[in-house]
């Protein structure tokens, strides 16, 4: 573990991982945005999970052991230091990993779903689309392709 951490040591001083990440995450979202505009938005969601990966890479495995750890006895919490340093080492860490998190959920992948549409969820969505307006008649809130989204029943 040691030798990893020297190893990895020259990766956590880039410029792109001061000031908690921003750089990166700033990096990565023009890169969604960019790859969006130039209609490869697949790419931009490969930089965007890499940038979120390098985040969660460095941060979650301390807070695995520290929960490894506490799994294992009260007594083992103590080497990790008083309760006011393990408290302010988790919540940075934690400062970290939400960004990372919710970038991962921001460039997750669409799928188109098809959604059948049996007679008794038919008529609950009539039921909720067409109901009395101002007038006292019905208004309809239907997609219409002039694009108006809101026409009057009869």
């Amino acid at each position: 573990m040691r030798r990893s951490q020297e190893l990895l040591s020259p990766l956590w001083d880039l410029p792109l991982l001061w000031f908690g990440y921003a750089p990166l995450t700033a990096l990565a979202c023009g890169g969604v945005l960019l790859s969006v505009r130039a209609g490869r938005p697949r790419l931009g969601r490969v930089l965007a999970r890499s940038a979120a990966t390098v985040v969660i890479v460095r941060h979650l495995p301390s807070q695995l052991l520290l929960m490894l750890d506490l799994s294992a006895g009260p007594g083992c919490a103590e080497s990790w230091g008083p309760p006011e340093i393990l408290g302010q080492s988790v919540m940075m860490d934690l400062y970290h990993l939400v960004p990372a998190l919710l970038v991962l959920l921001a460039v997750r992948g669409r799928k188109a779903v098809q959604e059948d549409v049996d007679a008794p969820d038919g008529a609950v969505q009539l039921l909720i689309m067409v109901f009395p307006g101002e007038e006292r008649r019905p208004v309809i809130y239907r997609d219409h392709p002039s694009g108006k989204s809101r026409g009057t029943g009869p």
